[in-house]
């Protein structure tokens, strides 16, 4: 049970977490006068800008509550389930808009969120998947 609730506080930070490092690695990477291209400049404000969309999807661990809270209510859950998905689903395409090392962090931060968040659906009462 304690490792559940670990990977349950991982799950949306890492997320966040590896999003902010991006940041980071493209203002090092503009230090060194290499110009990203506009569309992973696109992709990385729109993942930014998505990021409290988490909120809807982990408001019961009391996590991510360092993101503004974003109001969203629905009653159908692959459609409360898709929502969530979205700034991780966009992060990944990274790594084919920018072949530097910001992008392969935006890639393995949607990545990693991804596939936390099916071993979640596939263990967590008893499996909500399988």
């Amino acid at each position: 049970m304690e490792s559940l609730k670990r990977l349950l506080f991982l799950t949306p930070n890492a997320l966040v977490a590896l999003t902010i490092i991006t940041w980071l690695a493209v203002a090092l990477e503009r230090l060194r006068k290499r110009q990203a291209p506009k569309w992973f400049w696109v992709e990385l404000v729109a993942v930014s800008l998505l990021l409290p969309l988490l909120w809807a999807g982990w408001p019961h661990w009391g996590l991510v509550r360092y993101l503004p809270h974003l109001i969203f209510r629905t009653s159908n859950l692959y459609l409360h389930v898709a929502i969530i998905q979205l700034p991780a689903v966009l992060a990944l395409p990274a790594v084919f808009v920018y072949r530097r090392s910001p992008g392969y962090l935006l890639s393995g931060a949607g990545g990693i969120y991804l596939l936390l968040f099916g071993v979640i659906m596939l263990f967590y009462n008893g499996g909500l998947i399988g």
